[in-house]
């Protein structure tokens, strides 16, 4: 049903009022209107015969023995003529613009209709669009045109109610004055077409403002969702370079950060749920945003799924960190005592006891290289869990190194000590067997025992030993 179908009533009523009442009204003012041009007409027409009679009245004032009541009477004269002149002309032109008021008025209430037609019109023709740029136009659009509807309509019907009628009603009386107001009101209660004009705008800006905030929202997280995987990429690369509890730290607070972005989505959904049409027949523009929210939260969420993977990764990571750590603590620490130990030397035993004491030192110190090489190969192993490890591995190849100079060293120690270790004890031996053979109690046959050649023989050995004894104890 058209708009003019829906008002029939009202159009018609205010027409018939017009074209029956108004002629009526209009033919009395018009009838006014002559009656007082013929006024002024008879008072113009009378104008010389009362200058005449104003001036001869000054003329005579001029005469020294002049009436006394001739002054006041000839000033009462002049100027009641032109205050009757003046309210005459006021007069005619009340009624003049009194019947511009009635053309005025019957103009504007046939504009106004007209007016209120097309409102209706624009209102029919506010969409929503899906386009953000072609909403953003289309709303600026809409709200000009309503703001030029509601300037023309408003100001005719203050021009009707405040102008136009305020003006008739000086020559109407009380019973027409009534049926105008009539008029006014029917007229009036149709400016609820500016309301529902100007709800629809409003509901309009409100649309392309959440359009334009979920916009903004979703290229917002695009742009974030590529420096949040350049992140994740730098933790995994740089990885090597850091302890694995800054790795969980660095994970720990990207997934933060992800989980925030995670909400973000979640409130989108739900407006795009709002915001854009669902079902089959969506169009393309609209089509183009739930494709993007689609993109993005795909996106987004198999980084969070990525990043949790890393983060329970280096997690793990730092069980085995510890487990690393606690074997270097405990190997390096023995490692520079050792090699300490090893730059100092040995002391050079001046007896056998000396030499065997010396041998359990080189022996244990031995026996305590193979130990703590274990404790070295034990954080070894765990390390080689640890998702990156290059780090550890240059770690304990450097260790390793340092190791393996001081078990050569060790090794030479056990090998120069037990050679001297077994010559010391020859030695020991001879001496103790020589003189054991020369303060042996002389027998009945002693004197046939002792050889000379023997001891000779003897001495020539202990001698030898000797020098390889010292050449040995030089060379520790």
């Amino acid at each position: 049903m058209t708009f003019w179908q829906e008002n029939y009533t009202f159009i018609k009523d205010v027409y018939d009022m017009r074209h029956t009442k108004m002629a009526e009204w209009m033919e009395n003012v018009d009838e006014l209107i002559e009656r007082q041009e013929k006024s002024l007409n008879q008072l113009e027409s009378k104008r010389g015969i009362v200058k005449d009679l104003i001036e001869k009245g000054k003329i005579i004032l001029q005469n020294p023995d002049k009436p006394r009541f001739l002054e006041s009477h000839v000033t009462h004269i002049e100027e009641g003529w032109e205050e009757t002149k003046t309210k005459a002309q006021e007069r005619l032109t009340l009624l003049q613009e009194t019947k511009e008021s009635w053309e005025g008025y019957a103009t504007n209430n046939e504009t106004i209709v007209v007016d209120f037609e097309k409102a209706e019109k624009e209102i029919e023709k506010i969409k929503k669009r899906y386009n953000l740029q072609a909403a953003m136009d289309d709303l600026k659009k809409r709200q000009d045109i309503f703001k030029k509807n509601d300037d023309k309509i408003s100001g005719l019907f203050d021009t009707i109610k405040n102008k136009n009628y305020k003006c008739m009603c000086i020559t109407l009386p009380e019973d027409k004055k009534k049926i105008l107001e009539k008029e006014i009101k029917a007229v009036e209660e149709k400016l609820e077409v500016l309301g529902r004009f100007k709800e629809k705008v409003d509901k309009l800006k409100e649309f392309v403002d959440s359009l334009i905030n979920f916009d903004a929202s979703l290229k917002s997280i695009d742009g974030w969702k590529d420096s949040a995987t350049a992140e994740l990429e730098s933790i995994k690369n740089a990885s090597d370079k850091m302890v694995p509890e800054d790795r969980v730290a660095r994970t720990m607070d990207l997934q933060e950060d992800i989980a925030a972005k995670m909400e973000i989505l979640v409130q989108n959904a739900a407006t795009e749920l709002e915001l854009l049409p669902q079902g089959d027949q969506i169009p393309s523009d609209a089509q183009e945003f739930k494709d993007e929210l689609n993109r993005i939260t795909k996106y987004v969420t198999d980084l969070q799924d990525r990043t949790r993977s890393e983060c329970n990764k280096y997690s793990e990571d730092v069980k085995f960190w510890a487990e690393y750590r606690t074997g270097i603590k405990e190997f390096t620490p023995w490692l520079v005592g050792a090699e300490g130990s090893c730059t100092g030397g040995l002391a050079k035993p001046t007896n056998l006891d000396e030499v065997r004491a010396l041998s359990d030192k080189v022996l244990t110190f031995a026996n305590g290289s193979e130990n703590y090489l274990k404790v070295l190969l034990s954080a070894e192993g765990a390390s080689k869990k640890m998702t990156t490890h290059a780090e550890a591995d240059a770690e304990v190849a450097a260790l390793k190194a340092r190791y393996d100079k001081v078990k050569g060293t060790s090794d030479e120690w056990v090998s120069k000590v037990d050679t001297l270790l077994k010559e010391w004890t020859l030695l020991d031996n001879t001496v103790t067997e020589l003189n054991t053979w020369v303060a042996k109690d002389k027998s009945a046959d002693g004197e046939n025992q002792f050889s000379l050649e023997k001891m000779e023989s003897t001495l020539g050995e202990l001698k030898n030993i000797f020098k390889q004894k010292e050449k040995l104890v030089d060379g520790l």
